[in-house]
């Protein structure tokens, strides 16, 4: 199974590689600092310095360690998969050795938890319905033509009756980028359906 978020390059190889070399502790350790703190530095220099020496590492290879790891739970963020799925992807197409893929499978579930939160609890589209209006630019210029979009989406909660009314309004170039990130979605759910 082909990874088709993740570019492998020798680079994200080694790191990996550098992974799979520290114990399965540290790894765990390593990924909740980064998760908590969502930046590329998630580490002052003390705690850099602390960490080089306590796996052993010399400070190319903690780099590399920290950049492959911040890189792919990044990417892994900005998917949809099932743990599982993830998981299984880590092992095969990414050589992570067992112990370390589950360890960045519980981080990464942490971190989908707490930002999707509960989807049961979430808005589900009812409705759609929309009205095109053509406005003139000016009294003076009756000739030139502007469309505008009113588009209205109909929510309910998924287990309850609560109801909301989102109305959007739109002019040709919003319409425009709406459609083609649309069109992204359709996509990329076309390519996932292709390879599974």
């Amino acid at each position: 199974m082909n990874i088709s978020w993740i570019s492998i390059t020798p680079k994200l190889k080694t790191g990996i590689d550098i992974i799979n070399s520290i114990e399965k502790s540290q790894f765990a350790k390593l990924l909740e600092q980064i998760h908590r703190f969502h930046s590329e530095d998630p580490f002052s220099q003390s705690e850099l310095q602390e960490l080089q020496e306590n796996l052993g590492l010399n400070l190319k290879q903690l780099e590399l360690l920290l950049q492959t790891a911040f890189y792919i739970f990044k990417q892994s963020l900005k998917v949809i998969l099932k743990p599982t799925g993830l998981q299984k992807q880590l092992v095969e197409a990414l050589n992570f050795r067992d112990d370390k893929a589950e360890e960045f499978v519980k981080a990464w579930t942490i971190v989908t938890k707490r930002d999707f939160g509960n989807l049961e609890d979430r808005f589900n589209l009812t409705e759609i319905s929309w009205e095109l209006n053509l406005q003139t630019s000016s009294p003076l210029q009756s000739k030139e033509l502007t469309p505008n979009l009113q588009l209205k989406l109909g929510l309910t909660k998924t287990h309850s009756v609560d109801e909301k009314n989102i109305l959007l309004e739109l002019d040709e170039k919003e319409l425009l980028q709406l459609y083609n990130t649309f069109e992204n979605i359709q996509n990329k759910i076309d390519f996932l359906q292709r390879n599974d």
